[in-house]
């Protein structure tokens, strides 16, 4: 039987392979996309699939309550229990799409206030934004299956399918594109891919988990709903929350600067929402291990697997945080052109945000997976309030730049202290003060390996895609050096390259 360790490895290996592919065709792809299509079309993609983002609120967080519920049984080979919560799931996603789609058609006649300039179209936008509300409703009636996978370590399954379809999809698009230069078709392909994709992952797990149908009248005692409801409750705050701080940019950046910007801004997501994708299907590859681990383990041994991913959370983001400081308008220029640039303050902003936001997830991979976020149920509440209202205060006066500051004060003044000390208090039971000693220390070395890095690479001036791969490998191998120097004697990075590096070279997955 496979380790904990292997288990997340496995993940860690598709998801990287995967969505490096799957990142490489996207790239494509939006390259003949603004060839092909005027640019408001990018924004128009970014603006509706905030709307499909908030849409999904109806979720309220019950996917991430029944992954955690589904880690003890799976982990005891409870078969009817976890048939029983599957169960509960179907119905409930079942319901969740109703509500999505009356409350996405109740969006509708409201579309002309929120995009209020006009599109080069021979479509309505009523039009795309229903096929964009058919793929999200859609999802809802099988994608629930998909859970079991995540909750028992195999979601390099979810990985592998998912960037077959998508590249097949793409190249599908592409040809599409050039040949019919329409929007609608376009969509219709993202319809037709992501539908596959989610029936193909429910017949797989038809296949692992045949005792989900031998058990399907399975039922759970009252006493389990009543702590299923209570998670529930506080996931909604949750993605509430979330949805404000992450979902709201482009419907502010919409009304406030211009439908053009929100395109621009679109290109710098799909480069930062590429490496979120990996980023967190490495992190989400440890939550089944966590929970697991968390099920038959002492609280030390948890708190130090816990730095050992905090110290490989700060390695991944401090890396691409400095990577992108360096390379990100580079490469914008040499993929696209200069013309799709945003200014400087408002990509270092960007990667700030991306930094922090990236920063929390060893904190909320343990936070969920030790099931203790009831206890900041209302912190997503003073989140969203401050990111709002910092957004428009200093939006109207700063446009971009300052709508994306919202994001970074919210996350400063509430995310920053509130998730760690409640992991601290309820989940280790231990003092925090650990916690902000390691991330002070690990920004602290951040940013001055950024201000060397920023010195050495100076020299290189050469321009264009040699110039480029030149000041994107130099960049690299400065970074990892200096990171390896800074902590090759500390325990956990013993225990992440012994554990982690030594098996994917031995070649142990």
């Amino acid at each position: 039987m496979a380790s904990r360790i292997d288990n997340s490895l496995r993940n860690i290996k598709y998801a990287i392979l995967g969505q490096g592919i799957v990142i490489i065709m996207s790239f494509i792809t939006r390259l003949v996309f603004v060839r092909h299509l005027p640019v408001e079309y990018l924004g128009l993609n970014g603006l509706f699939a905030n709307i499909m983002v908030m849409l999904s609120l109806a979720e309220l967080g019950i996917g991430s309550s029944i992954i955690y519920s589904l880690y003890k049984p799976l982990a005891s080979k409870d078969e009817e229990k976890v048939a029983a919560l599957m169960g509960v799931y179907k119905k409930t996603y079942r319901i969740i799409g109703i509500v999505v789609a009356f409350l996405g058609l109740f969006i509708l006649p409201f579309l002309t206030f929120v995009v209020n300039e006009e599109i080069p179209t021979s479509s309505s936008i009523y039009i795309i934004y229903l096929l964009f509300l058919l793929n999200a409703v859609m999802g809802y009636f099988i994608i629930y299956k998909q859970s079991i996978l995540s909750a028992d370590q195999q979601e390099y399954v979810i990985t592998s399918y998912r960037s077959l379809v998508t590249v097949l999809a793409n190249a599908v698009q592409i040809i599409f594109l050039v040949l019919t230069r329409e929007y609608l078709v376009f969509l219709i392909l993202q319809i037709l891919a992501t539908t596959s994709l989610n029936i193909i992952l429910a017949r797989k797990v038809d296949q692992r988990y045949p005792f989900l149908k031998i058990f399907k009248d399975a039922k759970i005692p009252k006493e389990e709903v009543k702590i299923l409801t209570r998670n529930v409750r506080a996931m909604m705050a949750h993605k509430v929350g979330g949805f404000v701080v992450n979902g709201m940019d482009n419907i502010l950046l919409t009304n406030f600067v211009s439908l053009v910007v929100v395109g621009f801004y679109s290109n710098y997501l799909l480069i930062i929402n590429g490496l979120w994708i990996v980023y967190n299907i490495i992190f989400h590859s440890f939550s089944a291990s966590v929970g697991n681990l968390a099920a038959t383990s002492d609280k030390e041994k948890i708190r130090f697997n816990f730095n050992a991913i905090n110290l490989l959370g700060f390695w991944i983001f401090g890396f691409s945080a400095i990577c992108l400081y360096v390379l990100f308008n580079l490469f914008i220029t040499v993929w696209l052109g200069e013309n799709f640039l945003l200014d400087g303050w408002t990509v270092y902003v960007i990667i700030l945000n991306f930094y922090l936001r990236g920063m929390r997830l060893s904190v909320i991979t343990f936070h969920n997976t030790l099931g203790i976020f009831w206890y900041t149920r209302h912190k997503p509440i003073f989140e969203a309030i401050i990111s709002l209202g910092v957004s428009i205060f200093l939006g109207v006066r700063y446009g971009a730049v300052g709508i994306l500051l919202g994001t970074t004060a919210s996350t400063l003044l509430t995310n920053f202290w509130v998730e760690p000390y409640v992991l601290y208090k309820y989940g280790f039971q231990s003092p925090v003060r650990d916690y902000f000693k390691r991330y002070i220390t690990y920004s602290l070395l951040c940013l001055l390996s950024l201000m060397l890095i920023r010195f050495l690479v100076s020299w290189i001036t050469m321009g264009g895609i040699v110039g480029f791969i030149i000041l994107a490998v130099v960049t690299v191998v400065l970074t990892n050096f200096i990171f390896v120097v800074l902590f090759y004697r500390t325990e956990e990075f013993k225990y992440l390259f012994n554990g982690v590096i030594f098996r994917v070279f031995r070649g142990r997955l």
